[in-house]
């Protein structure tokens, strides 16, 4: 999977979760909007503001020297500010085609302006490899939140049912008890829907003493915008 919202994460990883329950977060929503791959912009981010409150930054301006008819990204904070000061839960999501993915490997992360993209495009280290024959583009979001009295955590038996619904293969990545505690997991999903439209790649679940992240990644087969 790719490295999600590295630089924010760290504003989130600080104290350990609180324990009283904010807004639940609509997993099954937002896994369903790895669908909208084809979406622009703004589509997609209307899309995303109707299940999430939101605080958008466009995280512009993008290179416009990519001929890449796919390029946006977007993120931003998700409800109130948390009371303990900042935000208390984060999201990232862009989408990327083909040209971006090639400049990519062409010109690397010694290249200044191809890091400070790849910061805000968040590409995994494996989406070239797992990139399907006939995809055109890529989509990604990352949602991140350290205090539960802004979004409730959520736990294990939810997100084992709602990936289990989407994707057929789930494995568990849970790490040692000291980051993840007793009801800590890490849950990654693969193999989901795939139609001639898109390819529901993966997502994963994951909540340790400090944070939950959940986040997935498709790609768009064919052509659309």
């Amino acid at each position: 999977m790719r490295r999600a919202l590295l630089p924010l994460l760290a504003l989130v990883m600080a104290k350990p979760l609180s324990a009283q329950e904010g807004q639940t977060f609509p997993l099954a929503e937002v896994l369903a909007l790895s669908r909208s791959a084809f979406a622009a912009e703004a589509a997609f981010t209307d899309a995303l503001s109707g299940i999430l409150p939101l605080t958008i930054e466009r995280s512009g301006p993008l290179p416009t020297d990519l001929p890449d008819p796919f390029l946006w990204a977007i993120s931003g904070s998700v409800g109130e500010p948390s009371p303990a000061g900042g935000p208390g839960a984060i999201f990232s999501c862009a989408r990327y085609g083909l040209s971006t993915r090639d400049t990519f490997a062409e010109r690397g992360m010694l290249d200044p302006e191809m890091f400070a993209l790849m910061g805000v495009l968040q590409p995994g280290f494996d989406d070239a490899t797992r990139w399907p024959k006939g995809a055109v583009a890529r989509l990604s979001c990352d949602f991140v939140w350290d205090d539960a009295r802004i979004i409730a955590i959520l736990p294990r038996s939810v997100a084992d049912g709602v990936l289990a619904l989407r994707y057929t293969r789930l494995t568990d990545q849970t790490g040692p008890a000291d980051i993840f505690g007793e009801a800590g997991f890490s849950l990654l999903a693969e193999a989901g829907e795939h139609d001639s439209v898109v390819l529901q790649d993966s997502a994963q679940v994951v909540l340790t003493l400090g944070h939950q992240q959940v986040r997935f990644r498709s790609y768009l087969m064919g052509g659309g915008m």
